[in-house]
């Protein structure tokens, strides 16, 4: 959720949709800060906070191409 200020210090999402901790936002320098749970720009993917971690682990595991085996795990993991 804090990430991308090492994103940003590093002028890694210039002009990329991101998304982080409220907190930080005013950090994101030239960034375009959307306050979404999860966001995908490229293969930039970001995450809002602790709240996110499911969303932002199956948007990982998608990209990895192995969302079905994640959603199995997290479906083993919920009841």
């Amino acid at each position: 959720c804090a990430a991308p200020i090492v994103l940003a210090e590093a002028n890694l999402i210039s002009k990329k949709r991101i998304t982080a901790h409220p907190s930080v936002k005013e950090r994101l320098i030239n960034a375009v800060y959307t306050g979404s749970m999860t966001e995908i720009d490229g293969n930039t993917i970001t995450g809002k906070g602790p709240g996110a971690a499911v969303e932002f682990s199956l948007k990982i595991a998608t990209a990895l191409g192995v969302e079905r085996d994640a959603k199995t795990l997290i479906k083993q993991m919920f009841f």
